[in-house]
């Protein structure tokens, strides 16, 4: 939605449809892999958690395609330089909620307590997923980043599913179904471009004055015909 009407990107019927796929296969999934693992818990309230995650898929949308806007038509910038000014922001906040949960535990050993050689191979990594999505997003775009961090969920829960012996049941089958039917919608059927309308059109327009330009002459052939 956020990439249709702030980056003007042209859908088709079909790839609408396979991104509406898309999203209820990755939650069917999410479903099943969970369905099971997690005992019930009496004080959870399913409203507030779905308007929770409601409200962060919306912010999270706006955010990812103003960025690819800010990438793609704002000022040429470097994108490593794009990713640093918005690290200080999350450096800024992220040091703000750090101190206000556990102030006291920094006090006493310090910011880095705790860190382990995996702790710093995570953080690197996490690093470099980012540099990697903000490649995406400039040289594809939003969207196809959405289908590749959808493809890598149903591949962590299959994953997940085998190392811990989880049980892959009808569900999870009929999910990892429709998000790749979705993936091979979306790139078979895109959105015809303007400049393929013209062509159409243009195309048309030759035909009809072909067959403007042929009729006169057949008659102009049937008069000259002896008697």
């Amino acid at each position: 939605v956020f990439s249709v009407y702030l980056l003007n990107m042209r859908l088709s019927i079909i790839q609408k449809t396979s991104l509406f796929m898309l999203a209820t296969g990755v939650g069917i999934v999410e479903l099943a892999s969970s369905h099971g693992s997690h005992k019930e818990d009496a004080s959870r309230n399913q409203g507030v958690g779905l308007c929770a995650l409601l409200a962060a898929c919306c912010i999270s949308g706006y955010a990812g395609v103003t960025f690819e806007k800010v990438i793609k038509h704002g000022r040429p910038v470097s994108i490593f330089i794009r990713n640093v000014q918005l690290a200080l922001f999350g450096v800024v906040f992220g040091i703000v909620a750090v101190y206000f949960t556990d102030e006291a535990a920094i006090d006493k050993d310090g910011f880095f307590q705790g860190y382990t050689t995996t702790t710093w191979i995570v953080v690197i990594v996490q690093a470099v997923v980012g540099v990697i999505n903000a490649l995406v997003i400039k040289y594809a775009d939003n969207i196809l980043k959405g289908f590749a961090a959808s493809v890598a969920t149903i591949l962590a829960s299959a994953i997940s599913a085998v190392l811990f012996k989880l049980p892959m049941n009808r569900e999870f089958v009929f999910g990892v179904s429709m998000v790749v039917l979705s993936v091979y919608l979306y790139g078979t059927y895109p959105a015809a471009s303007e400049q393929g309308k013209r062509s159409i059109v243009l195309k048309d327009s030759t035909k009809k004055r072909d067959r403007e330009q042929i009729g006169p002459s057949n008659k102009v052939s049937n008069h000259e015909e002896p008697v």
